[in-house]
């Protein structure tokens, strides 16, 4: 079955089967449920989209294909490494829920008060091109919030250090709200003022994660190479 953006073609059936395919493999090695050579199996998913096709009659085959990959690296991959975050093999803590509980409070209060700043004080625009409702005063005070937020995790879950707490609030800020400005750019280049139906009056189910899917593989490479 064929999804029509513009003139765009997505086979989202494939799509779908193929991100199922990602998740759960990443999903159960990270669990370690299965061997890490589990994910090879990955690397033939490229070469049957192109198969695949072959046999359609469209006259954009580069697209379909790069927008399928595209998706599955964007967004899918992003909320398998989230299954990373507390694995004992992975985590240098051993296994403790609080590095991806402490990922989301950070993220959700970054972005709560970036927006309520914004709203109240926000006149110099961020990213205008993009978002032109974002703002530097929203920036700023997203940012206190956060580190903030940074402080008062670090009392409660001692597992990580201050620091550490305070680089990964950073590195979330910083990439989650280059996140936000991806998803909007993504939308404006296709006309599309919302990223789906789900959530009416919230520009989309996407955009709801949007500041997730930079911030997440960002953090997932700090505590991979700088945390032991």
């Amino acid at each position: 079955m064929v999804s029509l953006i513009g003139r765009y073609h997505i086979r989202y059936v494939a799509g779908i089967a193929a991100g199922v395919v990602v998740y759960a493999t990443l999903a159960l090695v990270s669990l370690q449920w299965a061997n890490p050579r589990l994910m090879f199996v990955n690397l033939l998913l490229l070469p049957l989209m192109l198969v695949a096709e072959l046999y359609y009659k469209s006259p954009t085959p580069f697209r379909n294909v790069a927008l399928n990959v595209f998706g599955i690296f964007y967004i899918i991959v992003p909320f398998a490494l989230l299954n990373f975050f507390f694995n004992p093999a992975f985590s240098p803590t051993g296994d403790h829920p609080a590095i991806l509980l402490g990922f989301f409070i950070l993220l959700w209060v970054y972005d709560s008060f970036a927006y309520l700043f914004g709203v109240w004080l926000g006149k110099h625009r961020l990213f205008e091109r993009h978002s032109p409702k974002k703002s530097w005063e929203g920036l700023i005070g997203g940012f206190v919030a956060g580190f903030a937020a940074a402080f008062i995790i670090a009392s409660l879950w001692p597992q990580y250090t201050l620091w550490q707490w305070l680089v990964m609030a950073a590195i979330i800020m910083i990439f989650g709200t280059f996140g936000d400005l991806a998803e909007s750019m993504l939308k404006r280049s296709i006309k599309l003022k919302d990223s789906g139906r789900a959530l009416p009056g919230h520009g989309g189910l996407l955009d709801r994660f949007d500041a997730l899917l930079l911030a997440a593989p960002a953090v997932f490479v700090f505590l991979m190479l700088f945390i032991d």
